[in-house]
């Protein structure tokens, strides 16, 4: 299937989900959601979220409150991983992502050079000794 990023940029971000699952679970491993600046992510709600999460910063931190994630996460920052009130069962099914993202290098363009140019004839000798 095709790969999903999902960008979502700003510095605190908020995040509830209220919907079970994919009416096609094998989705889940091609979606990536990409908090590539938030230094406070909050993700709540009572149903599981479908994807693997990367947030970026390393300043940040990250509580996740909902009943569980369908995917892996990834963070470089801190993790805080609790329950809204007395509910249970919040849990992290480390799915592995497996989505098909650009490269992050860019293409290199090649430089034509000239061919360095071989004599086609050569210097010639000379037979005779050169008198003194």
């Amino acid at each position: 299937g095709a790969t999903v990023l999902v960008n979502v940029y700003g510095s605190t971000r908020s995040v509830a989900t209220f919907m079970g699952s994919f009416p096609n679970e094998g989705l889940r491993e091609n979606l990536l959601w990409n908090f590539p600046d938030a230094t406070a992510l909050s993700l709540t709600g009572p149903a599981q979220f479908e994807g693997s999460i990367l947030v970026g910063q390393p300043a940040s931190s990250t509580v996740l409150s909902m009943s569980g994630t369908n995917g892996r996460f990834y963070t470089a920052g801190s993790l805080t991983h609790t329950s809204q009130g007395q509910s249970g069962g919040q849990e992290i099914h480390a799915y592995p992502f497996d989505g098909d993202l650009p490269s992050c290098a860019p293409e290199p363009t090649p430089t034509p050079t000239d061919p360095t140019p071989t004599p086609t004839d050569p210097t010639p000798t000379p037979t005779d000794p050169t008198p003194t």
